[in-house]
């Protein structure tokens, strides 16, 4: 069965807090809703890339993806 794909965006940081909000947003979704894929991909300073977590996209049956930019701590 085909499942959607969720990429939080997050800009990246230098700053270990920004991606642990990210990556931490990212599990609570997938626990509470297991019919989602959900990755997070960074634009700058962070690992993985957003071409690297769209990538890992093409593994999975999902049917859509959709894209959310999450932007929600400081530096």
């Amino acid at each position: 069965m085909s499942k959607t794909g969720i990429l939080l965006v997050g800009h990246g940081s230098k700053k270990e807090y920004n991606q642990s909000l990210i990556t931490k947003t990212a599990a609570i979704i997938a626990e509470k809703h297991p019919d989602y894929i959900v990755r997070c991909g960074f634009m700058e300073f962070n690992e993985p890339t957003i071409k690297a977590s769209l990538d890992l996209f093409k593994n999975d049956d999902i049917n859509s993806i959709a894209v959310v930019p999450l932007f929600l701590a400081r530096g």
